[in-house]
């Protein structure tokens, strides 16, 4: 497939560079963005800004690793391959366009053999080059079948405000802007896309938009939310799902700001992605309000390892294709299971030694999941199953408690438990 190479230029007079998101999106499967800039760009502003971004895109997300408490992005094969090198060309050796156009061609000329869903290939390459003298390129290569357009867009941008005045110039995203009047105007319903919200959504979108309008939040994530609020606007236009993973940069944020007002408690979020649009590659990202619907199970999560959770679920897929769902002893009430919950919570050995996987009716989805992210909930497809069904692990933002959920159709079953084995 034919590859482009697109060439934004700062003219080497410190002007910012225009950026625009749909720029990068000139191939349908590959797609690379380069910047000049007359001075030289800090890889370490780089590297620290785009950490933190993965961190609130969930598709993204399991490319991190906590390592001594903090979440590190992998920086070679599984995640964002960053490079740094120094070129021979001068900063002004640099000035022709053609010779500028071939160099950056040279420069990026490596390919890859790209594959769906394979991890051990990266998501997204940073090369930053920089010249003998003065001056950087950075070249972003993307791979868009790992990671929908909507989501790199906003990823890149969210990239470009994180290492705002500290490595490279803030992009032109003017027509993303939600001023206070439409921020209101949408807050209190006077859009004609907010009837397509649930109620929910309804109350959190209202939450967000009044609290940029009253300026409580620092710069950055304030344009941040304004920037999503904005967007969602555009989807809602065009769909009426609940549809991109920049929503739960929303999320987070939201999460975030209204956590650090008073240490008030915030509602926890869990997501998940929808297949039945495109097969064999996720469509859309969901909010799931596990206020009421999710409990906690006291277990550390120091327990439970990613091997331990997958051997659960294909046990837990094996025991479903024998399960006489016409039996109505399988069948779980809720006075029933509100007995077994307590039974369970009185014995805190018991509670420690397992977690407990809930399986509830609901659409058809196929997704099992990776890895832990730092105290957030992972959601990724690994392939087409038989028998449609989810499995949602919802972890605290403290890291002690984790609820893990199998959605199965909802002729099925209603409800039905099974227990997770504890990690020797």
């Amino acid at each position: 497939m034919r590859k482009s190479v697109k060439l934004i230029r700062s003219k080497l007079q410190l002007e910012p560079v225009e950026f625009v998101a749909q720029d990068i999106m000139s191939a349908p499967t590959f797609s690379r963005i380069v910047l000049a800039y007359e001075k030289a760009i800090d890889e370490q502003y780089l590297i620290d800004g785009l950490e933190r971004v993965l961190r609130y895109f969930p598709l993204l997300s399991g490319r991190l690793v906590n390592q001594a408490g903090r979440a590190k992005i992998f920086l070679h094969n599984q995640g964002v391959h960053f490079t740094t090198q120094i070129a021979p060309l001068s900063c002004e050796s640099f000035s022709s366009r053609k010779h500028s156009k071939d160099y950056v061609r040279k420069l990026t000329s490596k390919r890859r053999p790209w594959q769906l869903f394979n991890r051990d290939k990266p998501l997204m390459e940073v090369q930053l080059t920089h010249f003998s003298d003065r001056g950087s390129i950075l070249a972003v290569s993307i791979h868009q079948q790992v990671a929908d357009r909507v989501s790199m867009s906003h990823v890149l941008e969210a990239w470009c405000n994180a290492c705002r005045g500290q490595a490279f110039s803030v992009p032109d995203s003017q027509q993303y802007q939600l001023d206070a009047r439409e921020a209101s105007s949408f807050a209190n319903g006077g859009s004609k896309l907010f009837k397509h919200l649930s109620r929910w959504q309804q109350t959190f979108v209202n939450r967000l938009c009044l609290m940029s309008v009253k300026e409580q939040m620092i710069s950055i994530e304030k344009r941040s939310l304004s920037v999503l609020a904005a967007n969602l606007m555009h989807q809602l236009a065009d769909s009426e799902q609940w549809v991109s993973t920049q929503d739960i940069l929303v999320a987070q944020l939201w999460r975030s700001v209204h956590a650090a007002q008073g240490g008030r408690r915030v509602p926890q979020m869990s997501y998940g992605v929808d297949l039945r649009a495109v097969e064999g590659a996720p469509s859309s990202v969901h909010f799931i309000d596990n206020i009421a619907a999710h409990r906690r199970i006291d277990a550390p999560l120091e327990e439970f390892n990613n091997e331990s959770i997958l051997q659960a679920a294909q046990r837990i897929r094996r025991s479903i294709e024998t399960i006489d769902f016409d039996d109505p002893s399988k069948l779980v009430a809720d006075s029933e299971e509100k007995q077994s919950h307590d039974a369970l919570s009185d014995k805190s050995a018991e509670a420690t030694a397992s977690g407990r996987v809930t399986i509830d009716s609901g659409e058809l989805l196929a997704a099992y999941p990776l890895d832990f992210g730092a105290g957030e909930p992972i959601w990724y497809d690994l392939a087409r199953v038989k028998q449609p069904q989810s499995l949602l692990i919802h972890q605290s933002l403290d890291g002690r408690f984790f609820d893990i959920h199998l959605r199965l159709p909802k002729k099925v079953l209603k409800r039905f438990e099974f227990k997770l084995p504890a990690v020797s």
